[in-house]
């Protein structure tokens, strides 16, 4: 009997299975039903571990999947992500549609008949193509490690399942590895729930054909490895904070691998991974882990920590405390590297610097708001369906906010600035959001000279208070609850002409201790900092005595 993830949602006219719309690209954004390559290339992986690709139309649907690969244009071999698309507008589609592929003609290829495997191995040549395209811009794809990993990911398979492993691609994995090792992570996707996980997946393919690296580069790639499953231990599985690059703007994060036994790690889903038949993305690629015995050759074992930095490039940190029912952090400095917004595109849109979360549904980050003509802009997004609108404003280079952070035991202090003068906006606004408000006493109170916002938690006693001092400014912060799960606490500056600083200081926990003053924070965030050179010292000094 076929199980039903082969037989449900299936179109037997195209030999593809539909999914719910819209889509996430310009064609799709008003389609109600679409059929993924993506969808249909790991799940006839799927059916090749299940040994069921003769009983499904395997043949059927590579050859729906071949009229899906672009055959001519600036950039052949690549993928649609949809079929309804009629241009590629998701380049990423080319390695979430080829690597499964890759997997199905190393590990199955022997399944299919010959037209199919004659077929699937033209789509790969051409993909090969694709990928080795992609790799001649290497150095200034570095930054961008999903991205970058994804690509050689996919050109070491192919060069493993044509038996021709160039040199050439053997330098480039070398360079990538001594730059992830040397420069944390390039712009910091191992701050990020769902693209550490997808990194950890393209290296756990390299790694099922390790035996064929050279032996240094085998042991590079190992460490890369064990680096991201050793944060992933840090952060006991759960949401990282601070977030670079998370889609959680108007929902909690869960736990990472979320449809798992809570607190389990990517490891840990390599030993112990669901049934074959459950659906789900890169369940495939973990059943051929364990086919291969990956995971008994990585054992991380680390002590829990409730307070540790994660390194970042170019010397920043990543604050985080960790304890059984919260967790908050902060950056050093934020944006961590320069030259990553720009005006469709960046990682401010969708990055939480200063955040927090916890085991009662709370979650709450740092946000900067623009309105200009009716048009409301936020770093980070109030969704993740942005259309495009990705900056606060529309000059180029972008203009973006700034933090300076650290941490002094339960606590994280920062201080965020933004110089708003080549902004056209009406208002600009900093804030506090809580998203899924768990909190039932709520009060707005003065400590000494801070502002103080107290939410407490009276079945878990259980208090976060946030603390705030505008700088240059006499201006309050104002509660507003836009939706009744919602709290903003908005520091809001009509028709902003002058660099607006605030101080924030974030404390939790069921005891909580007297803030210190506001210059005393001032001025370790800005002598610790290396960011502090890019301020005006002296006028926030003086501000906050």
């Amino acid at each position: 009997m076929i199980p039903p993830i082969y037989t449900d949602h299936w179109n037997p006219e195209l030999a593809l299975w539909s999914e719910s719309g819209p889509g996430h690209t310009p064609e799709t954004y008003n389609l109600s039903q679409l059929h993924s390559g993506r969808v249909a290339a790991w799940r006839l992986l799927n059916a090749g571990i299940d040994n069921l690709l003769h009983l499904i139309e395997s043949g059927r649907t590579l050859r729906t999947l071949s009229t899906m690969q672009q055959t001519s244009g600036p950039r052949p071999g690549g993928f649609r992500w949809y079929w309804e698309e009629q241009n590629a507008h998701d380049t990423n589609a080319t390695f979430f549609t080829t690597l499964p592929l890759i997997l199905l003609e190393l590990e199955f290829g022997d399944q299919l008949p010959t037209p199919d495997s004659l077929l699937l191995r033209h789509m790969l040549s051409m993909a090969r193509n694709w990928f080795t395209a992609e790799l001649e811009h290497l150095e200034h794809s570095l930054r961008y490690p999903n991205k970058t990993l994804g690509d050689l990911t996919c050109a070491w398979l192919m060069a493993v399942a044509a038996n021709d492993i160039p040199a050439t691609l053997l330098q480039q994995m070398a360079r990538s590895a001594d730059y992830y090792r040397q420069k944390n992570w390039g712009w910091g996707e191992h701050l990020s729930d769902g693209y550490a996980t997808i990194c950890q997946s393209e290296l756990t393919a390299i790694l099922l054909y390790a035996n064929l690296l050279p032996p240094p580069l085998r042991h590079q790639y190992e460490e890369l490895f064990t680096n991201l499953n050793t944060s992933d231990a840090l952060f006991k599985n759960g949401p990282r904070v601070p977030a670079i690059r998370s889609y959680n703007f108007d929902t909690p994060p869960c736990f990472a691998h979320a449809t798992l036994t809570p607190r389990q790690t990517f490891l840990d889903t390599l030993s112990q991974p669901e049934l074959p038949g459950k659906q789900g993305t890169w369940l495939p690629l973990r059943l051929l882990a364990k086919r291969h015995n990956l995971a008994q050759h990585y054992h991380i074992i680390i002590e829990p920590q409730s307070h540790f930095t994660t390194p970042c490039f170019n010397d920043t940190q990543a604050h985080s405390i960790i304890h059984h029912n919260f967790r908050m952090g902060v950056m050093s400095r934020y944006p961590i590297m320069p030259d990553t917004e720009h005006p469709t595109w960046g990682l401010c849109w969708q990055s939480m610097p200063l955040c927090y979360w916890d085991t009662n549904g709370a979650w709450a980050y740092a946000q900067w708001e623009t309105t200009a003509n009716g048009t409301t802009r936020a770093h980070p997004a109030h969704s993740r369906h942005h259309r495009g609108a990705v900056q606060l404003d529309t000059t180029e280079p972008p203009t973006t906010g700034q933090t300076i952070g650290t941490t002094i035991d339960d606590q994280c202090l920062a201080l965020r600035t933004i110089d708003p003068h080549h902004i056209q906006c009406n208002t600009l606004t900093d804030r506090f959001r809580l998203i899924n408000n768990p909190f039932t006493q709520i009060s707005e109170t003065r400590i000494d000279d801070w502002y103080a916002l107290t939410l407490h938690h009276p079945a878990t006693n259980h208090t976060l208070r946030i603390l705030c001092h505008p700088l240059n400014t006499t201006i309050k912060p104002v509660l507003h609850h836009p939706t009744p799960e919602t709290i903003d606490w908005n520091i809001t500056h009509p028709n902003p002409r002058t660099t607006i600083s605030t101080l924030w200081l974030w404390q939790a926990g069921p005891h909580l201790p007297s803030p210190p003053p506001p210059y005393s924070i001032a001025r370790k965030l800005l002598i610790t900092s290396a960011a502090s050179a890019s301020l005006n010292t002296p006028s926030i000094y003086e501000s906050t005595r």
